[in-house]
């Protein structure tokens, strides 16, 4: 039996010879090594997004009051899980002074909402009754998106030329 050198294994990805598969040093071990490595890269993919520091991109409806400038920084809430699945469901609200206010809600928001657009978005759940107070913009998380610790996220948001760039507060 012919042993495959661990170099030519890590090299390769594979064995050469029907022979080097059935030797344990060759097929089995390149299997062995390949699985080791791709469980520990996995691991730490996730570590690395469980901290924040995995780049996520996605089109989200956001809602701007006001004028916002390129290369503007402005405080956005969130609203969490009990809308909609995350990140599909995500829409950012994004007001003038969010920056310290706990409410999800910016007054402004909910003030702009016709009864029936109110009752569909806070009881119901459902975005599509206020959709229309939304633009869908290119937007790059830095930070968990998919979270359960809470019910409303913030987010420090920076206008681009071409979307935003948000990174997680809480």
């Amino acid at each position: 039996m012919s042993k495959l050198p661990v170099s030519e294994c890590i090299l390769l990805g594979m064995p050469n010879s029907k022979d080097d598969w059935k030797s344990t040093a060759g097929g089995m071990g390149c299997l062995f090594l390949l699985f080791v490595v791709g469980w520990l890269a996995y691991g730490a993919y996730g570590l690395l997004d469980e901290s924040g520091w995995i780049q996520h991109s996605h089109d989200t409806p956001v809602w701007i009051e006001g004028e916002w400038l390129t290369s503007e920084y402005r405080g956005c809430k969130m609203p969490g899980r009990a809308w909609g699945e995350l990140p599909t469901y995500a829409h950012l609200l994004c007001g003038k002074g969010l920056q310290n206010i706990d409410d999800a809600w910016p007054a402004p928001f909910r003030n702009g909402l016709s009864p029936e657009e109110y009752v569909g978005v806070f009881s119901k759940g459902h975005w599509d009754t206020a959709e229309h107070y939304f633009h869908v913009l290119p937007v790059r998380y830095w930070g968990k998106i998919n979270r359960l610790d809470r019910d409303t996220f913030s987010w420090s948001c920076q206008k681009q030329e071409s979307g935003l760039v948000c990174y997680a507060v809480n």
